[in-house]
């Protein structure tokens, strides 16, 4: 008589929570520093289109709109640094642009990732915010050059961002002024960014030729005005789940939804 066959059933055994089998590798941690304008945002979205954006500024945008609040300050690079840390932790490559001008600014970020890679821009275009004159300079006094310990192979201390096809090419002061005013800027800040930016130039003259601007445009086709608010309200929406800003977001397909309805 055949004996019967008899199996035994294996069952794998799960890592413990906790154990480096159980862990996500953390992602990827960019650095960019340098002065306003320098162009860091742009580096960072050029150049590293896979990662997430993380900068202080996001802090201040409020329902779509940069304001800046100088008592906030330490609140706002609180916030950066733990989104930072969160993003890492969840495997997600990210990049940070910052100021970053001093060495113990970047001290809590390295500590995330010791080996995280660093990059200076150094351009020399408008800040995208404008900043006071006397700010701008205090931070060109306290700015600390990377140490030769920070520089390595992972490293690239010095670039310069292009901005369009030419380094020239970012906005005029014309240009710029008209975008700063779109922003809800106030006037003040916006003669004071003339004067850090563009010393020789007239903030008179400027505002003249923004207000100008405006007034044309008001002339325009209603259809293409109606086209141009229906691609601005598409764009703030990704813009705001892109920063995590659901309630903007909310809002921008509120928009939206009431353009179909209103299409003939």
């Amino acid at each position: 008589m055949a004996k019967k066959q008899t199996t035994t059933k294996t069952t794998k055994k799960k890592a413990p929570a906790g154990s480096s089998a159980a862990q996500k590798q953390p992602g990827q941690l960019v650095l960019i520093r340098g002065l306003p304008g320098s162009g860091k945002s742009t580096m960072a979205e050029k150049d590293f289109p896979g990662h997430r954006l993380i900068e202080a500024d996001l802090y201040f945008i409020r329902n779509g709109k940069y304001k800046y609040k100088a008592r906030e300050a330490k609140q706002a690079h609180a916030w950066c640094l733990a989104e930072t840390r969160a993003a890492i932790a969840a495997g997600t490559d990210t990049v940070v642009a910052n100021i970053f001008g001093t060495i113990d600014s970047l001290a809590p970020y390295l500590e995330l990732q010791p080996n995280a890679q660093i990059i200076e821009a150094k351009g020399t275009w408008p800040s995208i915010h404008p900043i006071p004159a006397a700010a701008l300079a205090r931070i060109k006094k306290n700015w600390e050059p990377l140490p030769r310990a920070l520089i390595n192979a992972n490293t690239n201390p010095e670039r310069t961002p292009a901005r369009g096809k030419a380094d020239n090419d970012g906005p005029t002061p014309q240009q710029q002024v008209i975008i700063w005013l779109i922003e809800g800027i106030t006037e003040a800040d916006i003669r004071q960014g003339i004067a850090a930016t563009w010393p020789k130039e007239n903030a008179d003259d400027l505002l003249a030729i923004a207000a100008e601007h405006f007034r044309t445009i008001s002339h325009a086709d209603p259809d293409l005005l109606r086209g141009w608010a229906l691609a601005s309200y598409q764009h703030l929406y990704a813009k705001m789940l892109e920063i995590g800003d659901f309630t903007g977001a909310l809002r921008a397909t509120e928009k939206l939804l009431k353009y179909t309805q209103q299409a003939p």
